[in-house]
């Protein structure tokens, strides 16, 4: 393969990277939805603001959210 417009040279040295993943899952989270119908919005901002504030504390950082699932991610020293 060549590096043009088309593909990417695959041969460029690449580095190892360490890192920790987290996944926050609000259990039961359709039938909680139900019950609190509009205040739902109130307890998920407080749930991702608490869990935000967690990752941040631990040097985390919150990457990505699937509708009950919510992902930290830490990366770790290199070793050299």
């Amino acid at each position: 393969m060549t590096n043009n417009e088309n593909f990417q040279e695959l041969q460029i040295p690449g580095r190892k990277v360490h890192i920790v993943f987290a996944v926050c899952r609000i259990k039961q989270f359709s039938e909680t939805i139900e019950q609190l119908g509009e205040e739902i919005n109130s307890l998920v901002n407080r749930l991702i603001k608490i869990i935000h504030q967690v990752g941040a504390k631990w040097d985390g950082a919150p990457t990505n959210n699937y509708g009950d699932h919510y992902i930290l991610t830490w990366r770790l020293p290199n070793e050299d």
